[in-house]
């Protein structure tokens, strides 16, 4: 039994680039809005606390655009929303304004509009209206307020200690356009104070600072993506391949030299986009003369893979791994623990969150085989806070404060953990830091690729990757004009491959999609040439399909016994189909359905059930259920106050009330909203089907 165990947090802060290469302005506001709530927040938490080690990843592509946020503001490039909102109340066209309007409601709802009473009012007044189109019932004073509102909204709670922003909150309503200069003005502060914040922090010992590839690439895709290991994408039919390790080494290069000129240090770790790494990403990290890198333990597990004896404690503890340019340690991330922190305590009673935590940790203390432990915690730094009530802080000071007082947990950074395993390692053979012998390939969703490659809209967007590159094949990107290689280098990012496909929808997928087709037009301009179009996303996507048929009609009625119903229905798989239920795996399992008799032995109920993790009460407000075909509906879920007890949610949907007949084809999707007022769609931007049985129930394929 160890004494202690090294708890090693990552903080990950990272945006995409948002600048239009043909405008050179940002087209949205995240990199501001996360910099006043997220990035200054755990910066702020750790100043407070002293005692508490952990290690900040900045990615190159967020310095960059934090730097430009201060150099841009109040001039000509500063970003769009930026100078919108300095227009008003100023008129503007119905269009313009319903475009604005979406992007000042984009925030948690329960945690971020509903705590500020004017911000929910407004809500309220034109979500009806954004969801079915129409005028906006808001006058211009209304808009106006609602720029205040949104920007207090995404106010960290560093920032809601300033006294001229609580005067603001105090005032709720009625706001001027001083009012917002005076806000604005806080958060063009606040912004420029945070670098030089961090800087002190790492000066001091108690953070280390570390970094990710230059525009957030996934590494091992870069060094070889063959179509045909993705044929559920379609990878088969018209096969392709990129392979350019000579970009990944690029895109690490890059970083060091973007973090040492910010930083004034090199840095000592790195931690590769979304943890994705391979031998030959590993190669081109070594590269560099960095100490670490970090990565996911599905990817740890799965290169041990065939070797006997070896139990989950392997997990915590560095690895090495010998590449042809040097060795380089690796970390595994924890993933229970982490996922923990970015996705299930949100729900939690703050102090009831971190003590959960902080007893996982000391049991995996007690049974850990090695002298000096280490639990590596990595996850975003910026995004679960949306999610937390009072922006985290709750959540955080408690964390931080009960953690520097564990006589058994010590935080350390990820150089610090290696020097205490490697200082372990001289005293005790036992205690030596293994080799890896392989590193598998994969990052840290499910030990796969599949995110950013196995859908084929995803792989479309490689394709047209693909053939961007290959206009300038035999140069390198540093020898290129440095237009043509910014736009390359952020068509290799990561983060357009994750939003294309139906796996994560986002409201804003034109401008995603824009930022995109600009990236290839600039290549393809420069070669002499038009860029192809982009496909259309509607033409690649089929409808998901069950996985499996129902065995027999089936009455459930909201008991605990329908269990024994259920258990002979059809189901789809809804972390296999996409959509935004396949991230919130401890949400929901299965679609469930199967049909209830009718008149004259016809099917006339169709029962719908979302097989849940956990009774609903305590996860899940309300469902719905749109249908597409054979006629446009929709229906809400059943839930008395027994059946909120329940770990299933329930539809009823009269098959007469769509019109559907023995044998017609039924499409649809399902929404969820969880108790933290996120909406979860499922399959994403696709429809389930599945057919309405005929008389000969047992004998008919009922799907399409």
């Amino acid at each position: 039994m160890a004494a202690h165990l090294n708890v090693a947090f990552l903080w990950h802060f990272h945006q995409p680039d948002y600048s239009h290469p043909e405008e050179g302005v940002a087209v949205l506001p995240w990199v501001r809005m996360h910099g006043v709530r997220g990035y200054t927040d755990v910066t702020a938490m750790l100043e407070e606390h002293p005692a508490v080690h952990a290690t900040l990843n900045f990615t190159p592509v967020l310095l960059r655009q934090l730097e430009r946020c201060v150099a841009d503001w109040g001039g000509a490039k500063e970003d769009r929303l930026l100078r919108v909102c300095r227009t008003l109340p100023a008129p503007m066209q119905e269009g313009e304004r319903a475009a604005l309007v979406a992007l000042l409601f984009s925030a948690n709802r329960q945690q971020m509009i509903a705590p500020l009473s004017r911000y929910a009012e407004l809500f309220e007044r034109c979500e009806p209206v954004l969801k079915s189109g129409g005028r906006l019932p808001l006058s211009d004073p209304d808009l106006l307020d609602l720029a205040v509102l949104f920007h207090l909204a995404w106010s960290g709670f560093r920032v809601r200690r300033r006294p001229e922003v609580l005067d603001l909150i105090r005032k709720g309503r009625g706001f001027t356009a001083a009012d917002l200069d005076r806000l604005l003005a806080v958060h063009r502060d606040e912004i420029a104070g945070l670098l030089p914040r961090v800087r002190k922090l790492a000066e001091s010992g108690q953070v280390e600072l570390s970094t990710t590839p230059d525009q957030h690439p996934i590494l091992p895709l870069l060094c070889r993506l063959d179509s045909k290991e993705f044929p559920q994408a379609g990878g088969l039919a018209d096969p392709f391949r990129f392979e350019r390790p000579d970009d990944a080494g690029d895109h690490v290069r890059r970083a060091v030299a973007t973090f040492e000129r910010v930083f004034t240090r090199a840095p000592r770790g790195i931690w590769p986009a979304e943890g994705a790494v391979s031998d030959a990403a590993a190669e081109e990290i070594a590269r560099a003369k960095v100490q670490w890198c970090a990565s996911d333990e599905a990817v740890l597990f799965a290169s041990l893979r065939g070797r006997d004896g070896l139990g989950r404690g392997e997990l915590y503890r560095p690895h090495r791994v010998a590449t042809s340019a040097g060795q380089l340690s690796i970390l595994f991330r924890d993933h229970e623990l982490s996922d923990r922190i970015g996705f299930a305590y949100q729900s939690w009673p703050a102090e009831a969150a971190a003590r959960d935590l902080l007893r996982r940790l000391d049991e995996l203390r007690a049974s850990a085989p090695f002298s000096e432990p280490v639990a590596s915690i990595i996850l975003d730094g910026e995004n679960p806070w949306e999610h937390y009530s009072g922006a985290g802080e709750p959540f955080l000071r408690a964390l931080h404060q009960e953690i520097a007082a564990h006589p058994r947990l010590r935080t350390t950074t990820m150089t610090e953990a290696l020097a205490r395993s490697d200082a372990a390692g001289a005293a005790a053979a036992s205690d030596a830091v293994p080799p890896l012998p392989r590193l598998a390939r994969g990052s840290w969703i499910d030990g796969s690729l599949d995110t950013w490659a196995g859908q084929r809209e995803k792989l479309d967007a490689w394709r047209l990757l693909a053939a961007a590159r290959a206009l300038f094949a035999d140069q390198r990107l540093a020898e290129l004009p440095e237009n043509v290689a910014a736009s390359l280098r952020a068509l290799e990012g990561s983060d357009w491959y994750w939003w294309f496909g139906d796996d994560h929808p986002t409201s804003q997928r034109d401008v995603f999609e824009e930022l995109f087709h600009a990236h290839l037009r600039v290549v393809f301009r420069a070669a002499g040439r038009d860029a192809p179009p982009l496909p259309d996303p509607s033409a690649r996507r089929e409808d998901v399909r069950p996985a499996r048929d129902p065995l027999e009609p089936i009455r459930p009625c909201g008991r605990p016994e329908d269990l024994f119903e259920w258990q002979s229905a059809g189901w789809f798989d809804l972390h296999a189909a996409g959509g935004a239920m396949a991230r919130a795996r401890r949400v929901a399992r299965r679609l469930l359905f199967g049909y209830e008799a009718g008149a004259r032995g016809r099917p006339g109920v169709l029962h719908l059930g979302v097989e849940l993790e956990a009774p609903i009460a305590t996860q899940v407000l309300k469902g719905r259920v749109f249908f597409a075909a054979p006629t446009t509906r929709g229906f809400d879920s059943v839930l008395s106050d027994d059946e909120r007890k329940l770990p299933w949610l329930r539809f009823e949907v009269g098959l007469d009330e769509l019109c559907a007949a023995a044998g017609a084809g039924l499409r649809f999707r399902v929404e969820l909203e969880t108790q933290d007022g996120e909406v979860l769609h499922w399959p994403g931007g696709r429809l389930a089907c599945m057919r309405v049985p005929g008389e000969e129930f047992d004998a008919a394929r009922w799907y399409v």
